[in-house]
């Protein structure tokens, strides 16, 4: 190669049918593509200077979470707390709707509606002091 050539590498190239790439299903600000270089051809790889990097964030949401203790005696208050989360599982705050829950036993203080909105870092309403008979409460 001469100074000034280059060289195009692509990650998880679909066309002709490809598959593409799957990374991580956790999200991560920065991702980095570790790229080691032979650049005399001497086995004595080296990293790039700037390493190529990618942003893995949260999609849409997929399913909605409630997140409550696994044993809660009757009558005592507990923390109810909404997450959305992605088609692989990860938070995300990509959602902006009312939700209406519903359990298959009484709940005190549970409200009829729940507004959900969109904002940086935050993944879901926490609803306190919510009480209820115990056992398994909301569907899914």
């Amino acid at each position: 190669m001469k100074e000034g050539d280059t060289i195009t590498v692509r990650f998880g190239v679909t066309d002709h049918g490809g598959p593409g790439m799957r990374l991580q299903t956790f999200c991560e600000s920065q991702y980095n593509f570790r790229v080691l270089v032979d650049p005399i051809a001497t086995y004595n790889f080296q990293t790039l200077p700037k390493q190529p990097a990618n942003s893995i964030v949260a999609g849409v949401p997929a399913t909605w979470v409630a997140v409550v203790p696994s044993t809660i005696a009757s009558g005592v208050p507990f923390a109810l707390k909404i997450k959305a989360e992605d088609k692989w599982g990860n938070p995300t705050n990509k959602a902006s709707m009312a939700l209406t829950p519903k359990a298959n036993q009484p709940v005190k203080n549970l409200p009829d509606t729940i507004d959900v909105v969109v904002q940086p870092h935050f993944y879901g309403p926490l609803l306190s002091n919510v009480s209820g008979i115990g056992g398994r409460m909301f569907k899914a």
